[in-house]
């Protein structure tokens, strides 16, 4: 084996493992930021509790979620590669399959949770705050 040969097979092993390496950092520092904006939010509430200030409504508001998502991105991820193995024949275009697959999954995930959002009926209206007291 030349050293020619033993650098091509080090490549073919370094560059994904790279790649992987840097897609778990990548959700590592996104996790991260995140918990500790929590806890600066979080700090920010109690400090405010502890001094009898008045608590403002929360900055972020709820994500809306949609529970079709990734069942449908799975179905078809999982349609694309049965297709592209099926019919296949060793051509390429088995990537651009599942990305057409996907878009299609995405957008009729988008259309059912539209549909199961007009469907719930509307949350009730909370109460008004109490009053705040001035201190004795």
């Amino acid at each position: 084996m030349d050293s020619s040969d033993f650098l091509s097979h080090l490549t073919e092993l370094i560059v994904p493992l790279a790649f992987f390496a840097v897609a778990v950092l990548i959700v590592y520092f996104v996790i991260k930021a995140r918990l500790r904006l929590r806890d600066l939010e979080h700090a920010e509430r109690m400090h405010a509790i502890e001094h009898g200030v008045p608590l403002p409504e929360s900055p972020t508001r709820p994500k809306a979620r949609n529970p079709y998502k990734w069942p449908a991105i799975f179905i078809a991820i999982g349609l694309a590669i049965l297709i592209a193995s099926t019919f296949g024949d060793g051509e390429h275009w088995g990537f651009g399959l599942g990305m057409v697959l996907v878009g299609v999954a995405l957008l009729y995930a988008h259309k059912l949770n539209q549909q199961r959002r007009e469907a719930m009926p509307a949350p009730p209206v909370p109460p008004p705050p109490p009053p705040i007291l001035p201190p004795h």
